[in-house]
């Protein structure tokens, strides 16, 4: 479900476009970049309405949204303490 998930919002932010039925196109006329991205087994029938509304179903559940937005975030996101400059203004350059 996450590369699904993955996938469809990279169509989504891509092209500004959040219905289902254009995927499916998008991704093939897209293969090789995206197979390029690390989906290599990926093909258009992966990303069917059918798929796309499955993936709304699981993530209207609130156990299992949870379950994967915390699995989303411990792989795809590092975190990294820093400490912010401080900037003066008023000090010549």
């Amino acid at each position: 479900m996450g590369e699904l998930t993955l996938v469809w919002l990279t169509h989504v932010l891509s092209q500004a476009d959040h219905r289902m039925n254009r995927v499916q196109d998008w991704v093939g006329r897209r293969l090789t970049t995206l197979r390029g991205c690390g989906l290599v087994g990926l093909t258009p029938l992966d990303v069917t309405d059918d798929r796309l509304a499955d993936v709304l179903r699981l993530l209207s559940d609130d156990e299992r949204y949870r379950a994967f937005e915390q699995e989303l975030m411990d792989t795809c996101c590092v975190c990294m303490l820093w400490k912010p400059a401080v900037c003066d203004w008023t000090r010549p350059r």
